[in-house]
């Protein structure tokens, strides 16, 4: 910014601020200048114009509704813009750009390839910014920003107080994310974090000031990321508390992401008691990876999820999420059996990441067992990655199979390479041609099918008679299946759209019957 010349910064003033930029500004312009006519107008026209017939009032009302009609595709008109500010610096020209932007963008991302302090011109920027467009004849609704993020910087005591002065005064901030950028070296041996070194005067001024900001962003923010900001346990607990507020207060927090931090016994009581356990809690998306502590064992440290588990299992206590992220931890047996079974009792949680989770063979069966209670909402289930694998995968790959074809809802299934299979993953793909049409519920001993031979009824699955070889499958099932008879044709076979379809129908289905874990899969 300080090389900049001016031409090309008054070009960028005046693509950012394009008069058909911001419709609430057009309309409240559009109202100011009927008033200014009228008040041009002389009095009698002012009270003549005060008396008028039902036919005028029907026009006066379709023009207003014109006018809205107008606004309201104006605003579904305007993109979504962000502006991605890349190791910037410049003083009080970049100070300038950053008021510049705050009124005329949705989305700023301001960062740095390498950890440094949050530079002044920054903060100051945001304040200005923010401070201006607040004032601006008391019209907040103007601000258009919805999301911020700062990486790469650490915050200093003046720089957050610039923040917690100037975020509450944005009507419109939705999304707030903070990312560090440390390296493993930095992080054990100087014990810093994205507050400053850790233990110090400055750090728990910036907490502090964090747990005062959140606290009246709380009834606004949907979205809050602190990846990798390395905040002990304990700074992590207070700024939640920040972001819970008092029990009857109202959080609109959807998303929180604490990837990178060490959130652990504190700021899980705090997590589990205030936020998730809150009757109007909205908390969908939860994101608890990778909680490390200073030279943990291959940087992976035992996250205790008791609490979390409690919590999860109780619908009584929450029912809003829909994702868990526990990636990166390392969990004990005993810990992934009592997830499990919270997993199976939850109502509405749709995804699981367990990923490098040093899972053991034993922990993979209790998930296993589980598998059939879960929810229908329960649609994927992350266990790839590094696990602790020992010499029991043949037996582990039989409990997740026989496990997974009782679940007729679950459309993904990531396992580490060791327990994949052929038999899961057709299993998987019936599961997303609709095999749960064979579990529709109905009376019992009413038969759907007219076949003697297929023990089949409405609340049971079709099984095998191999006997008279007869079958029969939902017609939602079968173009699944023969899709699936002619992929496996062109792979083994090379057949072309030359081909007669009369000789490519006849080896695919050889090949479908050919197949291991047909019968089984059949056999539900």
């Amino acid at each position: 910014m300080y090389d900049m010349d001016e031409e090309v910064v008054h070009a960028l003033e005046v693509f950012l601020r394009k008069p058909d930029q911001n419709p609430k500004r057009r309309k409240l312009q559009r109202r100011r200048g009927q008033q200014e006519q009228q008040q041009q107008q002389p009095c009698d026209e002012i009270h003549a114009s005060t008396s008028f017939s039902s036919s005028q009032r029907s026009l006066f009302s379709q023009l207003s509704q014109e006018e809205e009609n107008e606004d309201k595709e104006e605003n579904e008109q305007q993109q979504h813009r962000e502006v991605i500010l890349h190791n910037c610096s410049g003083g009080e020209r970049l100070q300038e750009l950053i008021v510049l932007l705050m009124d005329t963008n949705s989305s700023i991302t301001i960062r740095y390839d390498k950890q440094r302090k949050l530079p002044i011109y920054i903060a100051r920027g945001i304040h200005l910014g923010a401070d201006t467009i607040f004032g601006e004849d008391n019209e907040n609704d103007f601000c258009q920003l919805r999301s911020l993020t700062l990486k790469g910087m650490t915050f200093t005591p003046l720089t957050v107080n610039y923040l917690q002065m100037a975020l509450p005064l944005l009507p419109n901030l939705q999304e707030l994310a903070v990312h560090g950028k440390f390296t493993l070296i930095e992080l054990d041996h100087h014990q810093t974090s994205i507050a400053g070194r850790i233990g110090s005067k400055s750090m728990r001024h910036v907490v502090e000031t964090l747990h005062r900001l959140l606290s009246e962003l709380a009834p606004q923010l949907k979205l809050l990321d602190l990846q990798r900001c390395h905040l002990p346990d304990e700074d992590v607990a207070h700024i939640l508390e920040g972001l819970a507020g008092s029990p009857l207060s109202t959080t609109a927090i959807e998303t929180l992401k604490l990837n990178g931090n060490m959130a652990h016994e504190e700021s899980q009581h705090v997590l589990c008691n205030q936020i998730l356990s809150k009757t109007n809690c909205q908390l969908r998306h939860l994101d608890l990876s990778w909680q490390r502590l200073p030279f943990a064992k291959r940087n992976h440290s035992v996250l205790n999820v008791s609490m979390l588990s409690e919590v999860l299992a109780n619908n009584n206590r929450n029912s809003s999420l829909r994702t868990l992220n526990l990636s990166d931890n390392r969990l004990l047996d005993e810990d992934v059996d009592q997830l499990a079974v919270a997993i199976s009792m939850h109502p509405t949680i749709r995804s699981v990441r367990l990923q490098n989770c040093r899972i053991t063979d034993q922990g993979f069966v209790s998930l296993a067992n589980t598998l059939p209670k879960c929810s229908e909402n329960l649609k994927n289930i992350f266990l790839d990655g590094k696990q602790q694998i020992r010499d029991d995968a043949a037996l582990v790959r039989k409990r997740i199979f026989q496990a997974l074809v009782k679940n007729v809802h679950l459309r993904e299934l990531a396992l580490p390479d060791c327990y994949e299979s052929k038999s899961i993953d057709w299993a998987l793909e019936l599961n997303r041609a609709g095999r749960r049409a064979l579990l529709a519920p109905g009376v019992d001993d009413i038969r759907d099918c007219p076949d003697p031979a297929i023990e089949c009824t409405i609340c049971s699955a079709p099984s095998f008679d191999s006997q008279n070889s007869s079958n029969q499958l939902p017609d939602t099932l079968w173009p699944t299946i023969l899709e699936r008879a002619d992929r496996i044709t062109r792979q083994e076979y090379y057949l072309n759209e030359m081909d007669s379809s009369t000789s490519k129908a006849a080896s695919a289905m050889y090949l479908l019957l050919r197949e291991q874990g047909y019968k089984s899969i059949l056999r539900m």
